[in-house]
């Protein structure tokens, strides 16, 4: 918001602008009242917004484009008059994944929409995990990083990736020549979440930091901030998708993940997509154990650019701590190109996202990449971002 408030095309010529933004914060809000616990506060704030929006005839008219920040999927939280307020403008919101929408079909489907075809933002990541390069100047050595980690929970509607993906480590560590870290447990979410604490994400930290190759995988929706925790580190991360949901829901590698326009994510990441079931999963598992022995010992150069490039991308477009005016820069890049090349009117009746995950629609924006699922395949299921092996 900070980025947003001193960018030099900001006008306060309310005719001039070609894009409003939304002054308030609602999840921002509803944590405020958590941690003072005076729910009946962020309530007052939330109509109070929704009726200073209704009386605004610029956003009632939805001539121009209104910006929401919002980067949560605990959407009730808003309250139901916000959002049928919201609902009614001509609404894009910032969110850290639109498929969080997925699970607001309880709601106005008209708030819904709009944030099903929002852009998508970084995640805040964690301080504890910042990692400066070696002094600043990027030039960290693979020599300095060894072997591969994953900490997390397990607990997710991902078809068995994650249980996969742990199946596939331990292959990797009984082999014996590569370091495997593995920690399972919830860091973010639900009654286990109390036993990490500073100490123990500090550990996690160390981790990301010391590791070669940290593992990424999508939980219930493709997106995670282990992303952002994970290239602020400098580690290179592999995006784990599970080839199920891309074949059914027509996810990509790159669904959910921000600015497309402007970072190019094959040459910032690894991709793997296992095989979670079926007659060639174990084929699958040596092929992807192999894959990763490859990246790990066999390619430092390839590995190192990859990491140099993640750090760079990260320093560009993902650092709401230290470079906000690139993130800034991302978005609008995102919603200039919305702006010209997409349906604006939001007014389409039979939105097949009310129905079903799918993130592709003709008639609309494809904002999230949902097209463009990788074909060079060796198996089903398993891919890099240079081929079928790294060099």
């Amino acid at each position: 918001m900070g980025g947003l408030e001193r960018h030099p095309l900001r006008t306060l010529d309310v005719n001039e602008a070609e894009l409003h933004v939304i002054g308030a914060l609602p999840f921002a809000s509803y944590v405020l009242a958590n941690v003072t616990g005076d729910v009946q506060a962020h309530e007052h704030r939330m109509s109070m917004l929704a009726m200073a929006l209704s009386k605004l005839r610029l956003f009632s008219r939805r001539k121009k484009p209104f910006l929401l920040l919002y980067c949560a999927c605990m959407i009730k939280e808003m309250g139901d008059p916000l959002m049928h307020t919201l609902g009614r403008g001509n609404l894009i919101v910032a969110s850290c994944d639109p498929l969080f929408a997925r699970d607001f079909l309880k709601f106005p489907q008209a708030f819904s929409h709009a944030y099903r075809r929002g852009v998508t933002i970084p995640f805040y990541p964690h301080s504890l995990a910042y990692d400066d390069g070696g002094g600043g100047h990027g030039r960290a050595l693979h020599s300095a990083r060894s072997g591969l980690m994953f900490h997390g929970g397990l607990g997710r509607y991902d078809h068995g990736l994650r249980d996969t993906m742990l199946e596939l480590l331990e292959r990797v560590r009984l082999a014996g020549n590569v370091r495997v870290d593995t920690q399972t447990g919830e860091m973010t979410r639900g009654s286990n979440r109390s036993g990490y604490n500073q100490n123990s994400y500090a550990r996690t930290a160390r981790s990301y930091r010391a590791a070669s190759m940290c593992m990424v995988p999508a939980g219930d929706v493709p997106s995670s901030r282990r992303l952002f925790d994970v290239m602020s580190a400098g580690c290179v991360p592999v995006l784990v998708r599970s080839y199920y949901r891309m074949s059914v829901d027509y996810h990509s590698f790159t669904t959910s993940l921000p600015f497309p326009l402007s970072i190019d994510w094959r040459a910032a990441s690894l991709w793997l997509g296992p095989i979670t079931r079926g007659k060639i999963r174990g084929q699958c598992m040596r092929e992807q154990e192999g894959w990763l022995h490859q990246w790990h010992s066999q390619s430092t150069a390839d590995l190192e650019t990859t990491r140099r490039n993640a750090r760079a991308v990260f320093r560009a477009y993902l650092d709401v701590d230290r470079n906000p005016e690139g993130v800034v820069l991302g978005l609008l890049r995102e919603i200039e190109h919305r702006l010209k090349s997409c349906d604006l009117t939001m007014s389409r009746p039979d939105s097949p996202y009310a129905n079903n995950n799918s993130v592709d629609d003709p008639t609309l924006c494809p904002y999230n990449d949902g097209a463009s699922i990788c074909n060079e395949i060796k198996c089903p299921g398993f891919w890099s971002n240079w081929g079928s092996s790294p060099g």
